[in-house]
């Protein structure tokens, strides 16, 4: 009973420990977060990085790397990129680089493993993006980009932002002059209400889409470091092909944000049990690939890109590792091995607190949609309600209510990711070509019975 205690203690200790070191870096990374999705919303990505060649594969990788959006929520706003005109190349680009990294990723990765590790990593997704992208161009299938039907608005916002025509018919979509739309040119917000927006989204949103992943993380780093002894592998398992490839197989399946794979592989670095190539290995497959992903993009992009895509990913994962193990001077691991919990201070534990908080209302069941919400929009005779399967952040939420808006007669749409539902309202709406519109994004769309 004493030992089971104590190894309770053990892991709570740990767990507190890893979450001070990395709370300040981390609360740091949600704001410049949040910051950037005021400034850089998803329907500029989706207008701006079109076009064939090096320098628009170059600029989807480039604007990828800050952008926090994990390797399913990256799907829909590349399917976006698409439809909008982007080639294959510059989609592949968008899709390889953003996943791997995000601000909130970069700064948790200097303040655990040391400024190296954060540039070397974030030059490797950046680098990734690019090979991905011509590789893509030139060998992907040529075929032309297809742009959606209903995915490019054909006339203009009034002058209060309140009316769009969207393929000759014309749909409601109110925000007032202080919001952004997402689905046209009308300015975002200003002054403090740009602010709180940038506040909302990195402090509330964002934590929100990565809370069980890095929940998950610290939970398994204090088993790491409370069960595995040190020096526990010889050390050409630990680093080397063999060490690279074990982490590889492990990170491309596995569903994994660039933020909570972080204080999954530090523990390990710490204890001497892999090499930091073979940790990078981890934290470019991890984030960049998963199952669902994986047959997502096959289906989005043809077998062919899909390989391409995987190849590149796997590829430069091992290269990388390699050039960080063979070539670069020994990496310093930042605060994670030289700090323990008497050396923490007052802000550390703060800042822990702040960030246990925030995860936890995070986790807490969202409130669904109301029996009031089911009900037709008021002018709208007609209201459905789809089951959408593969939604797992805000950004596949918000990219399944653009699809489902574009559509002919919509006029409202609500999407709740809790219970996996959108409520759609209108006049004379297809519902199988609401379906093939969320299909076509990555998602799975049933009507419910």
């Amino acid at each position: 009973m004493e030992v089971a205690l104590s190894y309770s203690q053990q892991l709570l200790d740990s767990i507190w420990t890893t979450t001070a070191l990395m709370a300040p870096y981390l609360l740091l990374g949600f704001l410049i977060a949040g910051v950037l999705h005021v400034l850089i919303p998803e329907s500029w990505i989706e207008k701006h990085l079109g076009g064939r060649g090096l320098w628009p594969v170059t600029k989807a990788s480039l604007v990828g790397v800050p952008i926090p959006i994990c390797s399913c929520g990256v799907i829909p706003v590349a399917a976006g990129l698409r439809r909008n005109g982007a080639s294959r190349g510059s989609t592949v680009s968008f899709l390889l680089s953003t996943p791997q990294t995000g601000v909130d990723s970069i700064a948790i990765t200097w303040g655990m493993l040391g400024p190296v590790f954060a540039i070397y990593r974030t030059v490797a997704a950046f680098i990734s993006g690019i090979v991905g992208g011509v590789l893509t161009d030139l060998f992907g299938e040529d075929t032309p980009s297809q742009k959606a039907e209903g995915s490019q608005p054909t006339g203009k916002a009034s002058s209060n932002g309140q009316l769009h025509n969207h393929n000759g018919h014309s749909h409601g979509h109110n925000h007032s002059h202080g919001d952004a739309c997402d689905h046209c040119d009308v300015p975002g917000p200003k002054g403090a209400n740009r602010f709180l927006q940038a506040l909302h989204y990195g402090f509330i949103t964002l934590p929100r889409d990565l809370a069980k992943n890095l929940m998950f993380g610290l939970l398994l780093a204090a088993v790491f470091n409370v069960f595995i002894p040190d020096h526990a592998l010889p050390e050409s398992i630990g680093g080397g092909i063999i060490g690279y490839l074990a982490l590889m197989l492990l990170g491309i399946p596995l569903y994994v944000c660039a933020t909570g794979s972080v204080p999954m592989v530090v523990p390990l670095l710490a204890k001497d049990i892999i090499s930091p190539g073979a940790a990078l290995v981890f934290l470019v497959s991890g984030p960049a690939t998963n199952l669902a992903s994986i047959v997502t993009l096959w289906k989005i992009l043809g077998r062919r890109t899909s390989i391409i895509y995987l190849l590149t990913v796997a590829g430069l994962a091992l290269l990388s590792g390699f050039i960080l193990d063979s070539f670069l001077p020994p990496i310093e691991l930042g605060n994670y091995v030289h700090m323990h919990a008497e050396s923490l201070n007052w802000f550390h534990h703060l800042s822990a607190a702040a960030l246990a908080a925030m995860l936890v209302v995070a986790v807490l069941p969202a409130k669904g949609l109301a029996a009031e919400d089911l009900k037709p929009e008021s002018g709208a005779p007609q209201s459905t309600v789809l089951e959408i399967r593969g939604m797992t952040c805000s950004h596949c939420t918000s990219s399944a209510q653009k699809a489902l808006e574009q559509q002919p007669g919509v006029s409202n749409v609500k999407v709740d990711l809790g219970s996996g539902t959108a409520i759609v309202s209108g006049t004379g709406m297809e519902v199988q070509q609401l379906i093939e519109a969320v299909d076509n994004i990555g998602f799975q769309a049933s009507q419910r019975s």
